[in-house]
């Protein structure tokens, strides 16, 4: 019997039925702790030093270490890679080539295709700094504008 293949979107999550910024959310957060646990089995040191290097209790470096996504959030995840000197820059690009209509509650809400972005990190291990954020838009003029329609 011959398997079948189903390509993937690039995102496992969305693959397996997660709503979309739930998705999104999920796999920067699991690409978030895949770059922390590397950068921690790379320190070579024991959990106890490095729940002290993190700040943290070692029960969370053994629940990180073990891939348990769902106790950090994606801010807990960046201040981890920063106690351990790295940064994480976050870049927003365009997603969609058309508009999109969101429903909430009795409103519609109307998002130009030129202002939906969606969000992306990439780690930096060449500058040591305790809080640094960058974020960039492809075109920093564009304003975000809602159109309401009741």
């Amino acid at each position: 019997m011959a398997e079948k293949f189903i390509p993937s979107s690039g995102n496992i999550f969305d693959d397996l039925g997660f709503e979309p910024v739930e998705a999104e959310e999920l796999r920067l957060r699991s690409d978030l702790l895949i770059a922390l646990t590397e950068r921690i089995h790379a320190l070579g040191k024991s959990q106890a030093i490095v729940a002290t290097l993190l700040g943290i209790s070692q029960p969370r470096v053994s629940n990180l270490l073990h891939g348990k996504l769902h106790l950090f959030s994606l801010k807990a995840l960046v201040d981890m890679l920063g106690c351990l000197g790295n940064t994480v820059d976050v870049s927003v690009r365009p997603v969609k080539t058309e508009n999109t209509t969101l429903q909430v509650g009795k409103a519609s809400i109307r998002i130009p295709a030129e202002v939906q972005y969606t969000a992306g990190f990439q780690l930096r291990s060449d500058v040591v700094a305790d809080d640094v954020y960058e974020m960039s838009r492809p075109d920093p003029a564009a304003d975000t504008q809602l159109a309401l329609a009741a």
